[in-house]
């Protein structure tokens, strides 16, 4: 897929998403060295396609994470560039059901203020 990707070949695609919605905790469990790991492999095929990863509800851990390895990356002047996938669901619980519209578009606002 990462040589497809990488040639065109999948027609509108702009790099690939590794984990959309990890279960919590995942970090806990392996998901940041299985990343690493997919990284690892992906790059082996190509190293410039552009890499997406769900931060399964650990926003920081999965910037920290990503931080350090576009810096291993831009030091050693190889490696994909890797991006933090950010899902939210804003209509989610029977709490968020009940608002209106526009109060969910007024939440949306001060969700992402430690991006």
């Amino acid at each position: 897929m990462a040589g497809e990707v990488a040639s065109g070949g999948i027609r509108g695609c702009v790099g690939i998403q590794l984990c959309n919605e990890a279960c919590w905790g995942a970090g806990d469990r392996g998901m940041w060295a299985w990343y690493k790991d997919v990284v690892r492999a992906i790059g082996e095929v190509d190293a410039s396609v552009r890499l997406w990863i769900g931060d399964a509800w650990d926003l920081q851990g999965a910037m920290g994470w990503c931080g350090v390895i576009n810096s291993y990356t831009e030091e050693k002047g190889k490696g994909n560039p890797v991006g933090v996938a950010v899902p939210r669901c804003f209509t989610f619980t029977e709490e968020d059901k009940e608002q209106s519209p526009r109060e969910i578009i007024e939440r949306v606002g001060g969700e992402f203020g430690d991006v």
